[in-house]
């Protein structure tokens, strides 16, 4: 399932995600936070802070692509 998290305000979208990813994490088996390559540092601070009952794999767009190529091919 695919969830887009968008908006101006950053508070509302960390308050949403404190929320919503460790539910996820429990209810999912592989959970993704795809994020702008500028903002994997942060947001790798950010989820590692969270209590999570299984991993969420922050990632960028282009380690996103890296990962599927090389998992099936296309590199």
């Amino acid at each position: 399932m695919l969830t887009l998290i968008y908006g101006a305000d950053a508070a509302a979208r960390r308050r949403y995600l404190k929320e919503s990813l460790p539910a996820a994490s429990s209810r999912y088996s592989a959970v993704y936070l795809l994020v702008p390559e500028q903002a994997v540092l942060e947001s790798e601070t950010f989820v590692s802070e969270l209590s999570c009952p299984f991993g969420v794999e922050v990632t960028s767009f282009r380690r996103l692509a890296n990962s599927i190529f090389r998992r099936f091919g296309g590199l």
